[in-house]
């Protein structure tokens, strides 16, 4: 369960609903009180996780508070600590992620749409382009890490491994199997194309449905990705993108093509007219990333070190004189304090204006029912007496009896002091009565 927090950032949104689940972390759906506007909130409790994995956490924030500006990565809205647990605020992937997708696809038995594939690989790839150009290396493309964000729209996400390297080589042996080059498994330094490998084995599962390498167990993957050898892809494709493949897939990282490159293909060009892609030449602003954030051993402390929050606009925040200042601070709140409570006011007016009708209309009702009571102990009484009383008289006292015995006969009998009735039955008996 949540815990929010009284004057934390947590306590900003309403509406979490779980959506995801890791070893470390958990991911929620919830509304931005201020906007209105549903975001993807990822928990990452830090408490039992080594020093390495604290800083890639705080590495992840680091690189998505650095690429707010590209479309094809999932959007950095801010991050907070609450606790112990660092909270980072994304946007929303409504249409889940690329795994999924490929479920759905093995489950009907069905292949996807070439163009759906180029486009795909196009966006990926211009993302990559956007991570490489500040050495980037993201090292952990997959299919969960790819994520829909419309009907042919695809965003990269999870940069929780992500390493910002000064020469573009690292060195830690990192990511998952199915995805990792030939020189991770030999533990050589690595680059850029590294990833490169990781696109071209994407590619292929979107089109085979299937990993290129299978196997059994560990060793005999390795085995299988230093051989190199795969199965073709479906022949319901274009000869264009085995060819792609095959080239992301070659076993020497040198001869393995960039980003710019692969954009830079015939085929890719092709597809890039119909694509839904905006082919813009965004070069990363070294400028805009987001300096190391060092991880302290109180970790309450770290956040003091967080970026600050990137939300385009606060619509509550909107009024006749232009913006008013957000919800941190002083004169934000106290504004929002008066508009919440002149709308409660108003509230509590109408409601009161209701209650007093309703009110009246119970006492007029009560009063009618009394003098209907005395009217009928009076017609009783004359009633016996016919002849002494006209014809007139008669007939009102009975048409009057009867429409009262009517009201009488839907109501549920009153309960007297000898009677045994259970709280229930009481409580039954005296919402039934009362006439609002």
């Amino acid at each position: 369960m949540v815990a929010f927090g009284e004057s934390g950032k947590l306590s900003e949104f309403k509406n979490l609903t779980l959506i995801g689940k890791g070893s470390f972390g958990k991911v929620y759906r919830a509304v931005r009180l201020s906007d209105n506007i549903e975001y993807a909130l990822k928990e990452l409790d830090m408490r039992p996780m080594q020093q390495r994995e604290r800083e890639d956490c705080v590495n992840e924030v680091r690189i998505l508070a650095s690429s707010t500006c590209n479309p094809y990565i999932v959007r950095y809205f801010d991050a907070f600590m609450e606790g112990e647990s660092l909270w980072i605020v994304t946007e929303l992937a409504r249409g889940g992620d690329m795994d999924a997708k490929v479920k759905r696809h093995q489950k009907r038995g069905e292949y996807m749409p070439e163009d759906m594939i180029w486009n795909f690989f196009i966006q990926i790839c211009q993302g990559l382009k956007h991570l490489h150009s500040a050495n980037i290396l993201h090292r952990d493309i997959k299919a969960p890490n790819i994520f829909i964000t419309g009907p042919r729209s695809v965003k990269i996400g999870d940069m929780g491994v992500a390493k910002c390297t000064r020469s573009g080589m690292a060195r830690t042996q990192i990511g998952t199997p199915y995805y990792m080059s030939p020189e991770l498994w030999r533990n050589l330094p690595y680059d850029q194309k590294s990833d490169i490998w990781s696109l071209g084995v994407l590619i292929y599962e979107f089109a085979a449905l299937k990993h290129p390498f299978q196997a059994q167990n560990e060793r005999q993957l390795y085995e299988r990705v230093m051989r190199g050898a795969y199965p073709p892809i479906p022949r319901c494709y274009s000869p264009e993108l085995a060819n792609v493949i095959r080239m992301m897939l070659t076993q020497d990282a040198s001869k393995r093509p960039t980003t710019d490159e692969l954009l830079a293909l015939p085929a890719v060009q092709k597809h890039l007219e119909s694509a839904e892609t905006a082919m813009e030449d965004m070069i990363f602003n070294k400028e805009c990333l987001v300096g190391t954030i060092q991880v302290p051993r109180i970790l309450t402390h770290l956040r003091n070190r967080l970026p600050g929050s990137k939300y385009e606009h606060d619509s509550r925040d909107i009024g006749e004189n232009g913006p008013v200042p957000t919800s941190r601070s002083s004169e934000g709140r106290t504004k929002r304090r008066k508009d919440r409570g002149s709308v409660i006011k108003s509230m509590d007016e109408g409601l009161i204006r209701r209650s007093k009708s309703e009110a009246l209309e119970a006492l007029n009702s009560e009063f009618f029912s009394k003098k209907h009571d005395s009217l009928l102990q009076r017609n009783r009484s004359e009633v016996s007496v016919l002849p002494k009383i006209p014809y007139n008289m008669a007939k009102n006292a009975e048409i009057v009896r009867i429409r009262r015995d009517d009201v009488l006969g839907r109501l549920p009998p009153i309960p007297t002091a000898g009677s045994r009735y259970s709280r229930q039955e009481l409580r039954a008996f005296h919402d039934r009565r009362r006439p609002w």
